[in-house]
């Protein structure tokens, strides 16, 4: 009788246990979230795409930034309506944390040479910059967000 009385409790605190949600046992869910994003203002150079240059020589190199968790995210983003302030597209990067913040700066070379081990860094900024002017750029903090 002990014995089923001792089973029948087990059963019943994992029944029980079942039911209780787990809201606070994942600590990693904060971690994941971007809490901040770099935008980088682009003027166009007359002439030049730069959105194709963006797309064909930089976002490979974004993407395996991504891929190591160096950035969370990384954008290419065009004004529709409203004024342009001097601008024609932005580049939009996320990062989980300050510390990988500050980890793209150190990364950014190393890892273009990486993705493009036979390009010549120097040709790549002077196609860069040929093709557009950074007229700015800003650090936004998530103060608050829905997900």
């Amino acid at each position: 009788m002990k014995r089923l009385r001792l089973f029948a409790a087990c059963l019943v605190s994992f029944a029980l246990g079942t039911l209780v949600p787990l809201t606070h046992t994942h600590a990693q869910t904060n971690q994941t979230k971007i809490r901040y994003y770099t935008v980088d203002y682009m003027k166009t150079k007359p002439g030049q795409n730069p959105e194709r240059m963006e797309h064909d020589l930089w976002k490979p190199v974004h993407a395996e930034m991504k891929k190591d968790n160096v950035i969370a995210s990384w954008s290419v983003m065009e004004p529709r309506f409203g004024g342009t302030g001097g601008y024609d597209y932005i580049t939009v990067t996320g990062f989980r944390t300050m510390a990988d913040l500050e980890k793209e700066q150190n990364s950014l070379w190393p890892v273009f040479k990486k993705v493009w081990p036979n390009k010549d860094i120097n040709d790549v900024l002077k196609t860069t910059e040929g093709a557009r002017d950074e007229t700015r750029s800003d650090l936004f903090i998530v103060a608050d967000s829905l997900e």
